[in-house]
């Protein structure tokens, strides 16, 4: 509480606060006097670092605990949620290719990226990937965009079954 509004909290609003909140509860203990061997006469007291400076204080760590889970469980629902909305093969222009068109979306309430990380180039833009079956080849591989489209030839003795092999790629969408 920063008691004298000065946009801190200096150690007697702390000492102010935990009074008026925690007396009796231990997070502070008066100054004691002591006898150091090589410091002399010297006084030990104060806020315990372990519960003010690193953890809040025992009774208060469940509830800390719990709301820190909480509120990461919620920000991670809010991350983005990359997904294949719809996904298309037809038969390509040439003799044994195909051509793979999909529609990714992202779901999630964040961007992939942030704008201003895009800009200054600190992430790699969002790309798609294509697994390919043994016996298939990418004919095209056009520069990453909005819209791309690729092809797939396979190199299967027949027909059918390289139409069989053309359906069975799987297009994995991930983020980087």
């Amino acid at each position: 509480m920063d008691y004298d509004k000065d946009d801190r909290i200096d150690e007697w609003e702390v000492l102010k606060w935990n009074d008026e909140h925690r007396p009796g509860k231990g997070d502070f203990m008066d100054w004691t006097p002591f006898k150091h061997p090589t410091l002399g006469d010297i006084e030990i007291g104060g806020f315990n670092p372990k519960f003010y400076g690193q953890n809040p204080p025992a009774d208060l760590m469940e509830t800390w605990a719990r709301n820190e889970a909480m509120f990461n469980l919620f920000l991670a629902q809010q991350l983005p949620q990359v997904k294949i909305t719809e996904a298309r093969v037809a038969a390509g222009t040439e003799a044994g290719t195909f051509e793979v068109a999909m529609t990714v979306t992202n779901e999630g309430k964040m961007p992939t990226a942030l704008e201003m990380a895009k800009r200054v180039k600190m992430v790699r833009p969002d790309t798609c990937t294509i697994k390919l079956e043994k016996g298939q080849e990418l004919v095209k591989a056009p520069r990453a965009s909005r819209g791309r489209r690729r092809r797939l030839k396979s190199t299967g003795s027949s027909p059918a079954r390289r139409s069989r092999r053309a359906g069975s790629s799987r297009v994995p969408a991930r983020s980087r």
